[in-house]
């Protein structure tokens, strides 16, 4: 069961605020790989995960549109989180390394910016920024793991370009961009 629930608010024509509830799912599912290693069959299945999202935002324009901005916090819980490892089960055997998945629980809180400035008529300056801390918080197959960040998950992000587009449809765009390791 998944949805959302959303609150906005208009202060004026150009801000606006929300706040946002939802609950998003994956559905479970087994490992093949346990089976073909004739593993204990009760590690072969894993249960559905849920995740519970709360987010804050404000997005809005200034200096007569030529100025935009977004600002969003939120902070995620995983319930029954779906967390993959891998696993050698016969030592310098590559035909038993395995990739297997097993429920834990997770949690995620960030922070995204985002802000356009129409320099010029055609000249936009662009620049965002996203923080994010993650963690496991639980994982009975592994708990050495725990309290350490997600996988595939930086800490920051960052972009700053430009944009423009000429009056004739020449068009050129410009990115720099910083991703922490992960």
């Amino acid at each position: 069961l998944g949805g959302h629930l959303s609150l906005d608010y208009d202060w004026s024509g150009n801000t606006q605020s929300y706040v946002r509830l939802a609950r998003g799912f994956k559905a479970g599912g087994f490992n093949p790989s346990l089976a073909a290693l004739g593993g204990d069959p009760a590690n072969f299945s894993y249960d559905p995960e849920a995740l519970w999202n709360l987010e804050l935002g404000l997005k809005g324009q200034l200096a007569d549109g030529r100025f935009g901005y977004d600002l969003a916090v939120f902070g995620m819980l995983r319930d029954d989180a779906q967390l993959s490892q891998s696993s050698q089960a016969v030592a310098n055997d590559p035909n038993t390394f395995v990739f297997t998945t097993d429920n834990g629980a997770a949690r995620a809180y960030g922070l995204e910016a985002a802000a356009t400035w129409r320099v010029a008529y055609g000249l936009d300056l662009h620049a965002s920024l996203g923080l994010l801390d993650t963690r496991i918080e639980r994982w009975e197959v592994r708990p050495e793991v725990e309290g350490r960040d997600l996988a595939h998950a930086p800490s920051y992000t960052a972009n700053l370009g430009f944009s423009w587009a000429g009056p004739s449809g020449w068009a050129a765009r410009f990115d720099a961009t910083a991703i922490d390791g992960f």
